[in-house]
């Protein structure tokens, strides 16, 4: 029962830390989004690795028709607007894990990240397909990592 509950309380402790981790990378995804995808792997500009096959970018006639809004500096015309939802997306997926951390439910905590999985199977597809060489590898650990801490919390009585 001990050992229980001491693994128990290192699973809770060990999430409210991805949890903050996740905030911050999200964080850190909306206000410095080229560190953020460099950190990521993917490019932070709207390179050739985000063409389709005939060069153009991957848009419909539609958006590219949109008049172009001002910038307020070069570089952020040339910044990839995905990154940005990326980092959204890391921030709501944070704060969940540390609402429910906080609230000590184990198992809610473990059902939401074992349905990170999905995430974390896209980012490292993502990666492999248009990523920097390697840069897969650290989603395949983080995914291993939330498989094994979610799971454990699931089955935890």
């Amino acid at each position: 029962m001990q050992v229980q509950y001491i693994l128990s309380t290192i699973a809770q402790v060990a999430a409210f830390l991805i949890g903050l981790m996740a905030v911050a990378a999200g964080a850190r995804g909306i206000l410095k989004p080229n560190d953020f995808a460099a950190s990521f792997g993917l490019p932070s500009t709207k390179s050739p690795a985000w063409m389709n096959q005939n060069g153009s970018e991957s848009m419909s006639e539609k958006d590219t028709e949109r008049p172009a809004t001002p910038a307020s500096t070069s570089e952020s015309q040339s910044e990839n607007p995905f990154i940005a939802v990326v980092g959204v997306r890391n921030i709501a997926l944070g704060l969940s894990l540390l609402v429910f951390t906080l609230m000590r439910n184990t198992h809610a905590t473990g059902v939401l990240l074992l349905c990170n999985q999905v995430s974390m199977i896209g980012d490292t597809i993502t990666c492999q397909r248009k990523g920097t060489p390697g840069s897969s590898t650290h989603h395949i650990v983080a995914g291993v990592v939330f498989a094994l801490l979610g799971g454990y919390m699931v089955a935890a009585k």
